[in-house]
């Protein structure tokens, strides 16, 4: 096989009018100045180009590796360079274990160009024989440094390979590092190369140490009280060390949204008696956050969102959370007050909200008010638990029902996302389930109870095809429907359900031809995705779904196809669908900006 060496193309001077004078003077000191600073310039103009024989694809790889990296060189040194380089191809393949490699050079001038052919007969491989790793402690539990030393890739019969020898030795230092065994080291660690039998003798000997432990964590910081900031800890006070320790506690002081920077070191300067504190700087976040965002949808247009954050309310980590939105069909402003939990304070909280919500679509109004006490917990198993006791006072106006409701709904939701490949997941689920409840007995005008549920899947293959399917539930239970507030009755159609339709207009309707809303819902869609760049892909769904109280309503079909764009403010469709059920239904275009899942 052939590689050229990295060598400057000649000089070439080419022919043009007569120069005289100081241009001809010039013209000649150019000429010699760039002889002499052009590593590759050789007298007859050529190149120097490599072939390698005898060795499989591998070796020769190893041996480009280091040759590879030689600089230019003129054609006049290559003779002192071919001695160099047969050394330099030896030792390569001496740091895979081969030893008994024989290499030979030869030089050749061409007409155009030149040469150097090496010839390498690998010979036969030292193979290990002898593995002795020998682990001296103060302590007794060793099971975690048996098993990476079972792990190390160092094995009887296996060519000896420098690499993998150093990657052994490195992997104890680290085990012994991440376990906390700061004093380790090394008291031996040889190898024996025997090349008349091709063998090779590993012998280590690594004296681990005592283990230190954490005796107490220091926070340096003033705001917050020091049992709040102990929540976010995965560990007691006082524990063996670990460095998953250290890195667990890093990550959720950064993720809790309470901090701007979190450093978490060992301090072994403080140690007495293999004991060591952890120290925590801690840099808080800014006082208060403000954030304002713009966002458009074909069923709402545009959208205007804002967001308020104090997380210094107090020493015990308290949130006040203010957001509020608006658009064309939707205006709505809450306020959240937020007490962490004491376990897994990242993700398990207690709150108090209250609500304003207006909301407006061709047929019906809604001005909805609520309180709700809240309580937030992930389950061990990754779902989000929701239990909460809500007040509402909602006046509406649907159809010819123009009515003002109070309800009391003690309720209870599920949900989990899972998903893999970052922003733009490759794979991923979204499950959700809430159901509630109210009495005329217990505050409410009302009996009624409420069941809905929600799923979606996404795959994909090759990068390129993505297949998304979703699914949507919905029950209501009363004998009361026609009070029943219009934020509690199901409605389809729009962009996220079944596309080709207006937004909530599959519904049963009056005699006037005025979605009413329905007890039951029911919705599917298919959607496949061929992404023919990074970026773009093209789409093709099917949606059907139903809003009913009879079920003999029909179930309403929409076609259609799309383009997808991987925006650098998130995923970006466009779909251009049809509701082939109604014959006079036009072409529709559904725009939303949004995350998958």
């Amino acid at each position: 096989m052939r590689h050229k060496l990295h060598a400057s193309n000649p000089v070439i001077v080419r022919k043009s009018a007569k120069l005289t004078g100081s241009c001809a003077l010039l013209a000649a000191f150019l000429l010699i100045f760039f002889a002499v600073i052009t590593p590759g310039f050789s007298q007859n103009g050529q190149n120097v180009r490599l072939e390698i024989h005898g060795l499989s694809k591998s070796l020769e790889q190893q041996v480009l590796a280091h040759v590879d990296e030689i600089p230019a060189i003129a054609l006049a040194d290559i003779p002192t360079f071919t001695e160099k380089l047969q050394n330099t191809a030896a030792k390569s393949l001496q740091a895979i274990g081969y030893y008994q490699s024989q290499v030979t050079a030869k030089h050749a001038s061409y007409k155009s160009d030149s040469a150097i052919a090496l010839y390498v007969d690998a010979g036969a491989p030292a193979r290990l024989r002898t593995i002795e790793i020998n682990l001296s402690s103060n302590d007794d539990e060793l099971d975690e440094f048996n098993r990476e030393v079972r792990a190390l890739g160092l094995e009887k019969g296996k060519i000896f390979d420098h690499g993998t020898y150093e990657q052994a030795k490195a992997t104890l230092l680290k085990t012994a590092q991440f376990l906390g065994y700061f004093d380790a080291k090394f008291t031996r660690s040889q190898v024996l190369i025997t090349k008349k039998d091709n063998s090779a003798d590993v012998f280590i000997d690594f004296d681990i140490g005592k283990r230190y432990s954490i005796n107490q964590v220091v926070y340096k910081q003033d705001l917050y009280a020091k049992n709040f900031l102990q929540r976010w800890q995965t560990f007691e006070a006082t524990v063996p060390y670990r460095a998953s320790y250290v890195r667990e506690l890093t990550v959720n002081l950064q993720n809790s949204g309470y901090f701007k920077k979190v450093r978490v070191v060992p301090d072994l300067l403080l140690a007495t008696n293999h004991q060591l504190p952890l120290i925590v700087d801690l840099e808080p976040a800014t006082e208060n956050s403000v954030g304002i965002g713009l966002g458009f949808a074909t069923d709402t247009g545009a959208r205007l969102k804002s967001n308020w954050l104090r997380p210094h309310t107090n020493r015990h980590g308290h949130v006040v959370e203010s957001n509020g939105s608006v658009s064309r069909l939707r205006q709505d402003l809450s306020l959240s007050y937020r007490v962490p939990q004491h376990r897994n304070p990242a993700h398990n909280s207690y709150s108090l909200d209250i609500g304003l919500l207006n909301k407006k679509t061709d047929d019906t109004y809604s001005q909805l008010r609520t309180l709700e006490a809240s309580e937030h917990r992930l389950t061990k198993n990754n779902w989000r638990r929701d239990i909460f006791l809500r007040i509402e006072n909602e006046r509406f106006d649907v159809g010819e029902t123009k009515d003002k409701i109070n309800l009391l709904l003690p309720g209870i939701g599920f949900s989990r996302v899972k998903s893999s490949g970052g922003v733009h997941p490759e794979k991923g689920q979204f499950f959700s389930f809430q159901v509630m409840a109210a009495r005329r007995d217990f505050f409410s005008d009302i009996n009624m109870s409420r069941v809905s549920a929600a799923a979606k899947w996404l795959t994909s293959w090759n990068k390129k095809h993505y297949l998304i399917t979703r699914a949507e539930l919905g029950a209501l239970n009363t004998d009361s429907f026609t009070r029943v507030p219009t934020t509690h009755r199901f409605f389809a159609g729009g962009d996220s359900s079944v596309r080709g339709y207006s937004y909530q207009q599959i519904s049963p309707r009056n005699d006037d031809d005025e979605a009413t809303g329905g007890q039951f819902l029911t919705t599917a869609s298919i959607e496949y995705n061929r992404y023919f760049t990074e970026k773009f892909a093209i789409a093709a769904f099917v949606d059907a779904g139903r809003a009913f109280n009879d079920s003999d309503d029909p179930t309403r079909i929409g076609v259609g196809l799309g383009l997808r764009w991987r925006s650098p403010v998130g995923p970006l469709r466009i779909d251009l669908a049809h509701g082939i059920d109604d014959n006079n239904s036009p072409y529709r275009v559904h725009f939303t900006i949004g995350p998958e899942l």
